[in-house]
């Protein structure tokens, strides 16, 4: 699964999600504003960037659909992850 088809299903749960993507690192963090001026985003699970198999859910993606496409981007390799 690609970073845009996963954000794809988590925006059928709250349309304000948002992947924030390490540069450096390749980690990918599921986030959602706060709506509080300057105040950072909440991050509702990360995915590791080297590793497949590797993630870390919070709280906040409630619907199954989510989770399972959580689940399904962490297991796809860091490398077939990029949206082409």
């Amino acid at each position: 699964m690609t970073i845009k088809e996963g954000l794809a299903i988590f925006r059928e749960e709250d349309n304000s999600i948002r992947i924030l993507r390490d540069p450096e690192t390749g980690d990918i963090f599921i986030t959602k504003p706060t709506g509080f001026g300057m105040t950072p985003p909440t991050i509702l699970a990360w995915v590791c960037g080297q590793e497949s198999d590797h993630f870390i859910s919070y709280e906040g993606l409630n619907k199954k659909a989510s989770y399972r496409a959580l689940s399904t981007l962490a297991d796809t390799l860091p490398t077939e992850r990029e949206d082409n």
